[in-house]
């Protein structure tokens, strides 16, 4: 390598890191744990463990300019990808894919610092549940958990992870009333957003809610008593 070649791979940000500064850093979905040099080919290795769990052997050269991006996961993933949207295993080929495309858009804003989103979610280390890396096992609970066109997919604990226990599909607007600054009421040892407990209760909420934050009730009162016909001032 002559020198000019060897100045402009040192002034090339992908080139510039060290082998040293590389270690514990996360490229993509892999964190570099060792550095291992492979005398046959005189280069430099780095054992890696992926997002998914599994360990791999990979290139300086195919970390750092994004060549290798996974243990080989992505992969598989991008061929489930082709099988399920272009095979269109749902009566409907575009069901298939909007539903793929929640399943990455959710991944996406947990694990991306690039994505938009990244800040409301992985930023507040909200994760996606190790089963559902697997769009196959997240399409099954989908489909046999009311999965529909045109439902989104919510958490009920806005501060939970995403996992089976603690998502649902809803409607737009019910998933607006369950952001972070909902309130959050706990009866009989089980604390749900208030959203959940309208829906419980089948009490309306806005009336649950003027009921808590208006009227001042308990929630036991607030949860247990029906509704009444509306009087002037509302209910008493």
């Amino acid at each position: 390598m002559n020198k000019s070649t060897f100045s402009q791979k040192r002034n090339n940000p992908k080139y510039g890191i060290t082998s040293d500064e590389m270690m514990g850093k996360k490229f993509n979905r892999l964190t570099v744990l060792e550095r291992k040099y492979d005398p046959k080919h005189r280069r430099t290795k780095f054992i890696c463990r992926c997002e998914c769990g599994s360990k791999a052997i990979v290139d300086r050269q195919k970390i750092l300019s994004g060549h290798t991006r996974s243990c080989g996961c992505l992969q598989k993933e991008r061929a489930a990808e082709a099988k399920f949207i272009h095979g269109a295993s749902l009566s409907d080929g575009s069901q298939e894919h909007r539903l793929y495309k929640l399943w990455s858009a959710m991944r996406e804003r947990c694990r991306c610092p690039n994505n938009q989103a990244y800040k409301n979610y992985g930023g507040r280390k909200i994760k996606v549940c190790k089963e559902w890396g697997d769009y196959l096992t997240f399409r099954k609970w989908a489909l046999n958990n009311g999965y529909k066109p045109g439902l989104t997919l919510d958490r009920i604990n806005n501060n939970g992870d995403y996992e089976p226990t603690n998502c649902r599909w809803t409607t737009r607007r019910v998933q607006n009333l369950n952001r972070r600054n909902t309130l959050y009421l706990t009866y009989k040892g089980k604390t749900l957003p208030m959203t959940a407990w309208a829906e419980k209760t089948d009490i309306d909420y806005k009336c649950l809610y003027s009921r808590i934050t208006r009227l001042g009730w308990s929630v036991e009162r607030a949860l247990t008593e029906p509704p009444r016909a509306r009087k002037k001032g509302g209910e008493k």
